[in-house]
């Protein structure tokens, strides 16, 4: 007789605004694993070290753009020594270029995500997390990007042993949740096994800098995590930490396992 077990993953993403939001770093929740994007490579050292003072281990980096001044940026993820984890491999998915991109904000390379498998000690199957940053502008016609975006969750998905393994793709999607591009988001990873849970939070803020003062426009959801053949509770965004121009957002993972 099968007996079912579970085993809860707390998740922490954060887009840093080129590394702007790295300050924060030591006011995170303690979590199992945490994903940071728009890293600047030079900061990485650095956020080692402090993220190993404060238990965590370094499962991958993802380098994705060269911006005009030489430096790049990309994803980096990390998981705490004591969470039980055991790394089993990282590796980079490539998931394209925008044309767009690189002529109107001078990014060269081709954006990525950070494929990383672990294994629990209290589980019997191996399970994945997907750092990803996908593109803002993938067409002349802003609304048309969601068609972009979606080519690369394409890839990612071709990359990934997500048929029957517990899968999590998170991470900065760009896709507003104010605009109907969310739901054809939400459609199109919902037909290949993904779903978030069913909640709006806000994970990004446009405002107005000046000085010392900071005045919000709007705020609506471009930061997002999907799981497939496991579950999500608990999402929600970390607003007191503001020093980009995304929050983080946390839930925890639902991991299922069976065991004779």
């Amino acid at each position: 007789m099968a007996e079912q077990h579970t085993q809860s993953i707390r998740l922490v993403s954060y887009n840093t605004r080129h590394g702007l939001g790295l300050d924060d770093w030591d006011k995170l929740p303690k979590s199992h694993i945490v994903g940071f994007q728009e890293v600047p490579e030079s900061k990485i050292s650095k956020l080692n070290d402090q993220m190993r003072s404060n238990g965590y281990l370094l499962a991958g980096f993802a380098p994705a753009w060269t911006n005009k001044d030489g430096s790049s940026e990309g994803e980096v993820t990390y998981y705490h020594k004591e969470s039980g984890l055991k790394k089993i491999q990282s590796k980079v998915i490539p998931i394209g270029r925008s044309i767009i991109e690189s002529w109107i904000f001078g990014m060269d390379g081709c954006r990525s995500a950070l494929y990383t498998s672990f294994y629990h000690s209290d589980l019997n199957i191996p399970f994945s997390f997907i750092n990803a940053h996908l593109v803002l502008l993938g067409s002349l016609v802003f609304f048309w990007s969601i068609n972009k975006r979606i080519l690369q969750i394409k890839k990612i998905i071709s990359e990934t042993n997500s048929t029957s393994l517990p899968t999590v793709i998170f991470g900065d999607f760009n896709t507003s949740t104010l605009l109907p591009e969310s739901k054809k988001l939400d459609d199109f990873l919902s037909r290949n096994g993904f779903n978030r849970q069913n909640i709006n939070l806000a994970t990004h803020q446009y405002y107005i800098q000046a000085g010392p003062f900071r005045f919000n426009i709007f705020k609506h959801q471009l930061d997002y995590i999907f799981a497939k053949n496991c579950s999500i509770q608990d999402s929600q965004s970390l607003e007191s930490l503001n020093k980009s121009d995304h929050y983080p957002i946390m839930a925890k993972i639902i991991i299922p396992s069976t065991s004779k």
